[in-house]
């Protein structure tokens, strides 16, 4: 993995996140970190005057030092010939985050995510709801609660459905060859007599031939509630990241209908990573 972007707002959350992608970088042996952070510029109003609201320039400064001090938290546990990019503007997250995935060929997006009630707070904010819905990278979400342990067994929730034609079976490839981690494919459901009917076994030889060459299983779990079966499998089996397939129609639209990614993010103490 060439290119990981770390976009932070300098909480603790955030800058957690920012300190694990960097142990997480060594495992991916990636060759270039870009630590990102999108500031918002006040207008001067009457309510905001000219000497509160800082300038585009005096702002940028700032960013640029915050997050040098960010990336000296973390420098002694990256390769030494990792090269490190700080990035600082004022566009939207998402804009800013496409751009520089198309300048420098971003492969993985990270961000942090705080525990209890403030995956609600987090998604107010409409530029990450944007990021979260709509980001085409791969993108990690690492909760503040989330200490690194170096990546040997992933948990995919998977629907079963369609797989040779919906799975994005090149980055799943790549990001688990990189890792070189089992992987452990969950389907979560409670109606048990469909587990073994023709369509799902179908589908199931069509996974395996896809990942013939990995050390992956399929294991089902009888339960009614998704985001649980997949929280409680991760746990009992030790794995260090979950993995969800965004698709329309399928896994990731019911995970959205019903909050369960919102659950997933909120519980979860391992890394999320959302693929499409």
């Amino acid at each position: 993995m060439e290119t990981l972007l770390i976009a932070t707002d300098f909480s603790k959350a955030a800058n957690h996140a920012a300190n694990y992608a960097a142990h997480l970088s060594n495992q991916l042996e990636a060759k270039h970190l870009i630590l990102y952070h999108s500031y918002e510029l006040l207008p001067t109003t009457a309510d905001i005057p000219e000497s509160i609201a800082l300038s585009d320039g005096r702002l940028h400064e700032r960013s640029l030092d915050l997050l040098d001090e960010l990336k000296r938290e973390f420098i002694q546990t990256l390769d030494p010939h990792t090269k490190i990019t700080l990035v600082a503007n004022s566009l939207n997250m998402e804009q800013g985050i496409n751009n520089l995935a198309v300048e420098h060929g971003v492969n993985l997006v990270v961000i942090g995510l705080s525990g209890k009630n403030t995956w609600e707070k987090l998604l107010v904010g409409s530029s990450t709801k944007s990021l979260l819905k709509n980001c085409h990278l791969p993108l990690l979400v690492v909760p503040v609660n989330a200490a690194f342990q170096p990546i040997d067994k992933i948990v995919l929730g998977c629907d079963l459905e369609d797989v040779a034609e919906t799975m994005p079976i090149e980055k799943l490839k790549y990001l688990i060859g990189k890792l070189n981690a089992q992987l452990l494919v969950v389907h979560v459901d409670y109606k048990e007599e469909e587990h073994f009917d023709a369509d799902m076994i179908r589908e199931q030889y069509d996974f395996y031939d896809l990942f013939e060459d990995f050390n992956a299983s399929i294991h089902y779990i009888d339960n009614r509630n998704i985001d649980k079966g997949i929280l409680s499998y991760t746990e009992n089996h030790q794995a260090q990241m979950i993995i969800v397939i965004a698709k329309k129609h399928s896994f990731i639209e019911r995970i959205t209908k019903e909050s369960i990614s919102k659950k997933l993010a909120a519980k979860t103490r391992v890394p999320l990573l959302i693929i499409r």
